[in-house]
């Protein structure tokens, strides 16, 4: 058993929790990559892997799942057009968070060695500490399966989530636009979540302690995950977002999670 959440939080440390700071985290790792110019060798190998990644879900998306999901408001009655009005636009975000999802998840089992040696970089130019831990064979294996793991405990949660969210479908008239919401924020939580992981994952955390970390900061964790989404659709910045999200969660854990925590399991000054 590992310490409960009030046990891993510093006493009387208020966290600076903002989905707006989270939300523009994402052009300040810009700028701060743009002064770390040694670190944009990390991105060659992971932004060809992310455009194989990124160009394969949105093909499989558009074959495999967009006839079948708007066939649902096909039809020539009027209450077919009413049907395609109303539901149309909520499909279109349905199809959009599958992209970020899938290529997120993909991607970050993909590129987990090359983003988990990028986390590292920028936490120890941020706070001077360093970690032993080198890109190697055994590493890149162990980071590999650790990311598997996780993302096989992140889909559970979020299929869970998202069934007990369909729930609010039973709200009449607003059900359905209170579920887009709340199922692109929870969504959002879960894919800023991954990019959190490399920090934690350094400090070995385990997973229920990872999770109770990110919900003490579920606002900036989330601000960030919306802008992975953002970033996604951005033509060739899509391609670079999970590199960008990686920087801008390292920064925001050396800046805002690292302090509040009890006993950092960081690497040495």
């Amino acid at each position: 058993m590992g310490p409960t959440a009030t046990q891993l939080f510093k006493d009387g440390v208020r966290t600076d929790d903002s989905f707006l700071r989270g939300l523009t985290a994402a052009p300040r790792s810009v700028r701060f990559i743009r002064s770390n110019r040694g670190m944009i060798k990390y991105f060659a190998v992971p932004f060809l892997l992310n455009i194989v990644i990124l160009s394969s879900v949105v093909f499989f998306i558009y074959t495999a799942v967009y006839d079948p999901l708007f066939s649902l408001v096909e039809g020539s009655a009027w209450y077919n057009r009413l049907f395609e009005f109303v539901l149309a636009p909520l499909l279109v975000l349905l199809l959009a968070i599958l992209i970020v999802l899938l290529y997120s998840v993909l991607g970050s089992v993909i590129t987990a060695p090359f983003n988990d040696f990028l986390s590292q970089r920028v936490e120890e130019t941020m706070t001077g500490a360093r970690f032993d831990e080198k890109l190697s064979i055994p590493a890149v294996v162990r980071d590999i399966f650790r990311v598997i793991g996780n993302v096989v405990k992140l889909l559970c949660l979020i299929v869970l989530i998202q069934l007990l969210l369909l729930f609010l479908h039973l709200i009449p008239a607003a059900g359905s636009v209170l579920y887009s919401v709340t199922g692109f924020l929870a969504t959002s939580f879960f894919i800023g979540f991954q990019f959190f992981d490399f920090p934690l994952e350094r400090r070995r955390y385990n997973f229920r302690e990872k999770m109770a970390v990110a919900w003490r900061f579920k606002r900036t964790v989330t601000g960030l995950g919306s802008s992975m989404f953002l970033m996604t659709f951005i033509p060739v910045v899509g391609f670079l977002g999970l590199n960008i999200a990686t920087v801008a969660a390292a920064m925001l854990f050396s800046e805002r999670v690292m302090p509040a925590l009890r006993g950092d399991r960081g690497g040495t000054p």
